[in-house]
């Protein structure tokens, strides 16, 4: 296998990810946008943060689910080399969240080395939350726990911070499809409410909801030399979920990646 060593060539790579998940997205009207450092970035850079490596994407939870039920097929009929993995449709699959992957790839990850996937793009689904706070901090506590529990049933690699932790999880007495529904009738929320977030992160915020307007309209912001969705209330959702405003450079010390991988031609 060839490593992957230059950052642009990672890029794109990923680049040439996003461009078929935005081709699907607009050929069955299912609405994206760039998020978190992406989206950062598309504003302040018009492309990648300097020192980043990755792309995220959100997606409202009924797009998201619209959206794997094509991706695949669109590419299979293409013969093409990427392919969607998630919890809903991937066995043994370790992330509580989507990536598009390019199989004729290999990449490992600082925190999950011993489950390689190919060199990806992230979709996260956006959920709509409780406008109750005690309530949502009750459902975060207990999202973490299921999520954890998920990830350790659903794969035999160790993903937790230590190999006690994991086995304690892993040999927990409830079997993955109990846990995946436990999942589906508390976590997801399926009403409509004001509030919605990115119900995958681990030891979220409860103040770091945003309201669900943010996503009921989307525009474009350049990226890399292309223009790609965003959604309409970005201003709002970046200011909720960062400390720091989003325009502005961070310390130096600060601005660095915040993950460590390597990364293969097969």
């Amino acid at each position: 296998m060839k490593q992957i060593t230059d950052i642009k060539e990672l890029r794109t790579i990923q680049l040439a990810i996003l461009d078929s998940i935005a081709e699907v997205c607009d050929k069955h009207n299912i609405n994206y946008s760039l998020s978190s450092g992406t989206l950062i970035g598309a504003l302040r850079h018009k492309g990648y943060i300097p020192w980043d490596d990755d792309i995220d994407l959100y997606m409202m939870r009924e797009e998201y689910n619209k959206f794997l039920k094509v991706y695949n097929e669109e590419q299979r009929n293409n013969k093409s080399p990427y392919e969607l993995l998630s919890p809903e449709i991937t066995n043994e699959y370790l992330y509580t969240i989507g990536k598009v992957v390019d199989t004729r790839t290999v990449l490992l990850e600082d925190k999950t080395q011993e489950y390689p996937i190919g060199v990806n793009v992230d979709i996260f689904p956006v959920d709509y939350v409780t406008e109750k706070e005690y309530l949502r901090k009750l459902v975060f506590i207990f999202k973490d726990f299921l999520y954890k529990l998920r990830m350790c049933k659903s794969c035999k690699y160790c993903c937790l911070d230590t190999k006690a932790s994991f086995l304690g999880y892993k040999y927990f007495p409830i079997p993955l499809p109990f846990v995946k529904w436990l999942q589906c009738k508390f976590i997801f929320n399926h009403k409509p409410t004001s509030l919605i977030y990115n119900m995958n992160n681990f030891k979220v915020s409860s103040n770091a909801v945003f309201p669900e307007e943010a996503m009921q309209s989307f525009t474009t912001a350049e990226f890399e030399g292309k223009h790609y969705k965003i959604m309409s209330g970005y201003d709002i959702y970046l200011r909720r979920t960062y400390k720091f405003h989003y325009m502005t450079l961070p310390p130096i010390e600060q601005q660095k990646s915040h993950h460590v991988f390597k990364a293969w031609w097969k």
